[in-house]
């Protein structure tokens, strides 16, 4: 079947933004853009039976939207819902187009890369440091898990901090850890690249 009540819904989401005045123009033009957007994308979208439960939450979201321009919100509770609502519509695609795959893999990625910086990590910061690391990388793994975008944002920290690391001990020429740290930089240059493929499919 067609998404017809989503983008049925996101054309009446633009027109009560533009009637609203707890947006500003600025943000009004941007979101309406961005709404106008995804709605043309959901009128050629098929919905499967196994997408049902992430259809019906979309229009359950959007008649919720709609509610809050009546109620009194500040301006920026509703930017914020509204920015939420964009980054769920875009995220859903990836359900509806079957491409969910690509998380299970970015997942285990991460896992991987997180071991190997968990190795690295004392003998070039100090155990402290490595059992801190612990903290972020769970918070990471969970917010993957669950595609909320603190798994992105965490991830984009570790990622980085991988990358460094791997380098520092490749510089060192340290052996066995030596090997370990090309490694590691090569997979996290990879894992920069997979969270710009799926930041999208994070709500």
């Amino acid at each position: 079947m067609k998404a017809t009540k989503v983008f049925t819904m996101i054309d009446d989401i633009v027109k009560r933004i533009q009637k609203s005045d707890d947006v500003t123009q600025a943000d009004m033009e941007k979101m309406t853009v961005q709404l106008t957007e995804l709605a043309d994308i959901y009128r050629d979208i098929d919905i499967q039976e196994e997408n049902m439960a992430v259809y019906d939450a979309l229009r359950n979201k959007g008649e919720w939207l709609k509610s809050q321009f009546s109620s009194k919100k500040s301006s920026d509770r509703i930017k914020k819902e509204i920015n939420r609502y964009i980054r769920l519509l875009r995220a859903s695609l990836a359900d509806f187009r079957g491409e969910t795959g690509v998380l299970l893999r970015f997942h285990r990625m991460f896992v991987i890369l997180s071991l190997a910086l968990l190795m690295l990590s004392p003998g070039m910061y100090g155990p402290v440091m490595s059992v801190l690391l612990v903290i972020p990388v769970f918070g990471a793994l969970r917010g993957i898990r669950d595609r909320r975008m603190n798994g992105i944002y965490l991830s984009g920290l570790i990622v980085p901090l991988a990358l460094v690391t791997g380098i520092n001990w490749l510089r060192a020429g340290a052996g066995l850890f030596s090997i370990l740290g090309a490694a590691t930089s090569v997979f996290a240059l990879v894992m920069i690249y997979m969270i710009y493929k799926v930041k999208d499919m994070f709500v």
